[in-house]
């Protein structure tokens, strides 16, 4: 089992009652067998903690108050390129604290970054086993139908344009945390009549 599923376990093991928890380590539940139970735990993926990759300083700002005024997930982060990204993944130099670093539910991806271009960063990161089933949400001003397809291609969750106020910010957040098991399940395409459709009043 690989560490994203580890913790995705761990995480879904928290979101049980106590008392069911108690019961799902003995046979079965409910007259359900226990591995159908084990199954749901692995499938499950609960939105714990959002990392959002952005070298604007004020967008990161932005999305933090946003996050702070929303709760939508009990942990929120933030690096500024894509290879902070990959060290933070890794637990490398800073980031080797795993409370400081808890593995993301879902990364809201910038494109247009130093060191390291989202679409190189998604590359990188969709070619690692460990992590290539991590949700991605690309996060951009960008509008270009050639970021857009080639977002798709990777292998995105989501193409969303960033909002120009704060309330657009709050609108995101509370959309992404509403409609999650949907962005899980409906993989972006990047067509409007096909997938999902990473419309931000939508998400």
């Amino acid at each position: 089992m690989s560490e994203i599923e580890q913790e995705n376990r761990h995480s879904a093991d928290k979101c049980l009652d106590t008392n069911e928890v108690e019961i799902v380590r003995g046979e079965n539940f409910n007259g359900i067998p226990l591995f159908l139970l084990q199954r749901k735990l692995e499938s499950m993926h609960p939105l714990r903690t959002i990392l959002l990759v952005d070298d604007n300083v004020d967008d990161c700002d932005l999305v933090n108050e946003a996050w702070k005024e929303t709760l939508v997930c009990p942990e929120f982060r933030c690096v500024h390129d894509g290879t902070e990204l990959l060290a933070y993944l890794h637990r490398k130099g800073e980031f080797s604290d795993r409370e400081r670093a808890p593995l993301p539910s879902v990364i809201l991806l910038d494109l247009h970054m130093p060191h390291m271009m989202g679409h190189e960063t998604l590359a990188r990161i969709k070619d690692e086993p460990s992590f290539s089933r991590i949700p991605i949400i690309v996060l951009t001003t960008s509008k270009a139908p050639r970021d857009i397809q080639r977002s798709a291609t990777l292998g995105v969750h989501g193409y969303i344009q960033k909002p120009n106020t704060f309330s657009g910010y709050l609108q995101l957040l509370t959309n992404l945390q509403q409609n999650w098991q949907e962005i899980l399940d409906r993989p972006f395409s990047g067509h409007s009549n096909g997938g999902w459709s990473g419309n931000p009043a939508y998400c």
